[in-house]
């Protein structure tokens, strides 16, 4: 696993997409996810694109989908950037940085428990807003789980559109907090 700074890509056209999982986490315990949702829908948009996808951000730096990015990265053998689309957990799609800055919300792609796919396009979306609305009627169809892949940002336009270093910043608070068990607060505290 290669987890790198986001200034890594600061310099290169190559396209990094964002991934995490949309939905309840309640329903999980229910409805199964197959733990290739997001991956299913990286790789599909990766087709779409006709081009390789060169590293992965998490969606969000809370809860699960805080490890996705990890997780996906892994699965194909890319970057992991250390960075996320919002700095916490999101309740909508259409929060993330990159749609705050006016990066296009398409090409998007959502994946199911099944495998069954979609993607989103500027043919039927026009902004993340419309993305939001279209994933989530989806989403709860679908049985509220399913894995997301971002539109791509290119490596130069990293930096700006998402959170940098969330992942690292959550390591050392886990790390401190394990650490010191005894006054974890303080622990965390000091750490960052």
């Amino acid at each position: 696993m290669r987890v790198v700074a986001p200034s890594y890509f600061a310099a290169s056209s190559d396209l990094i997409v964002g991934a995490g999982f949309m939905g309840a986490p309640t329903v999980s315990h229910e409805l199964l996810p197959n733990g290739h949702e997001c991956l299913e829908a990286v790789n599909v948009l990766e087709k779409y694109l006709s081009t390789n996808i060169a590293g992965i951000f998490t969606a969000e730096i809370g809860g699960a989908n805080g490890m996705i990015g990890l997780l996906v990265a892994a699965m194909k053998n890319i970057f992991c950037i250390d960075g996320d689309a919002m700095g916490r957990a999101f309740p909508y799609l259409n929060q993330c940085l990159s749609f705050i800055h006016g990066l296009p919300a398409t090409p998007s792609c959502l994946c199911d428990v099944r495998g069954e796919t979609i993607i989103g396009t500027d043919e039927s979306i026009s902004n993340s807003q419309e993305l939001e609305e279209f994933f989530r009627k989806e989403c709860t169809k679908r049985g509220l789980c399913v894995g997301v892949a971002f539109p791509p940002i290119h490596g130069t336009q990293l930096e700006e559109n998402i959170l940098p270093y969330s992942l690292s910043r959550a390591w050392f608070l886990g790390e401190a907090k394990f650490n010191h068990r005894i006054d974890a607060i303080q622990a965390v505290a000091r750490a960052g």
